[in-house]
């Protein structure tokens, strides 16, 4: 027995990616929602908006960016409060129900950017972790640098897109 422990444990360790994501919150998803908003409610008052964070959820991460990012949240005034909240738990059910999504491993803080401090050979700050350690090493190791949305700015050459698409027919009419 303790070796099929040892051995699921090696397989879920393995797993980064999908241990990150899955939820082991009991309840139901609107359940689910109100406790993440609950943790970022204390973080946003105990860290605050200038350092990084890294939460033990990886679609706290996700509907904290669908909100406008952790310095937005951390500087929202109280009277936002109430639509945030709603904003964010239907961006964290929705995240919660799908699965498998990208997100961002670290949440910015409103500090240097990054290249400032390696230009300078200063290590980067150490983020703030809310909630389970090992939990949230995982949502790190499992989430993107540069955020959930895979944005680039390239030329197209619209003359072979337009290969691909079926000629229109034209119709005259006399």
């Amino acid at each position: 027995m303790p070796r099929l422990l040892l051995t699921l444990a090696l397989a879920c360790a393995l797993s980064a990616q999908a241990a990150a994501q899955s939820v082991t919150v009991s309840g139901t998803v609107t359940d689910r929602a109100a406790l993440a908003w609950g943790k970022v409610l204390e973080a946003m008052g105990s860290v605050g908006a200038y350092s990084d964070v890294v939460f033990d959820d990886p679609a706290i991460h996700a509907a904290i960016e669908d909100c406008g990012g952790w310095v937005k949240i951390c500087r929202s005034q109280t009277e936002e409060l109430s639509y945030l909240q709603h904003r964010f738990c239907q961006s964290h059910k929705a995240y919660t129900g799908r699965g498998n999504f990208e997100y961002q491993r670290r949440l910015i803080g409103d500090r240097s950017p990054d290249h400032e401090f390696s230009t300078r050979g200063i290590p980067l700050p150490k983020p703030a972790i809310v909630g389970d350690i090992e939990k949230a090493r995982l949502v790190y190791r499992g989430g993107n640098a540069g955020g959930k949305t895979a944005i680039s700015f390239q030329e197209l050459d619209l003359s072979k897109a337009l290969e691909f698409t079926e000629p229109k027919k034209l119709l005259y009419v006399a």
